[in-house]
C-alpha cells in the first residue's frame, strides 16, 4: 500500500542559556552547592509568571531547552497561545541547594541568585 506524504509542523521554542564556569562543592554544613538556572515565562494576557524549569549546570558552553507550543502535545502556558500572543521569558542563575518538602509538594532553594534577567519577548504567529 502506498501512502501519500504529509506535512508535520514542529512548533517549538528553543531557549539557549550561555553557561558560566562553576565548580560544585560541599559547604561546612554538608550541603552540595551547585549552579542551576531557572526559566520562567508569562503571557502578556496573563497575570503571573510561571516557573517552567530548573536546569542543572552543564559543562557545555550553552544549555538548550525546548518547549512545544500549540496543539495537544504542548503543556500549560504553551497549549493555548492566542494568535499574535506575546510571551516573555526570563532566566535566573542560582548557586546553592534545594530541599524538598514532601508534605506540601514544594521545593525550596537556599543560596544566592543573580536576579531575573531582562525579559525576552516572543510573538507567536
Amino acid at each position: 500500500m502506498t501512502r501519500a506524504g504529509y506535512h508535520v509542523a514542529n512548533e517549538s521554542i528553543v531557549i539557549r542559556i550561555k553557561s558560566i564556569p562553576f565548580t560544585a562543592y560541599t559547604d561546612t554544613d554538608g550541603n552540595s552547592i551547585s549552579l542551576s538556572y531557572s526559566i520562567r515565562a508569562k503571557g502578556h494576557y496573563e497575570q503571573d509568571w510561571i516557573e517552567l524549569d530548573t536546569i542543572e549546570f552543564s559543562d557545555s558552553p550553552y544549555i538548550v531547552k525546548s518547549y512545544e507550543y500549540g496543539g495537544d502535545a504542548a503543556k500549560g502556558l504553551f497549549r493555548y497561545i492566542p494568535i499574535n500572543g506575546k510571551v516573555g521569558f526570563q532566566v535566573e542563575a542560582r548557586i546553592g541547594y534545594y530541599t524538598d518538602d514532601m508534605t506540601n509538594c514544594r521545593r525550596y532553594f537556599t543560596g544566592e541568585t543573580s536576579g531575573w534577567s531582562n525579559t525576552k519577548t516572543i510573538t507567536f504567529p
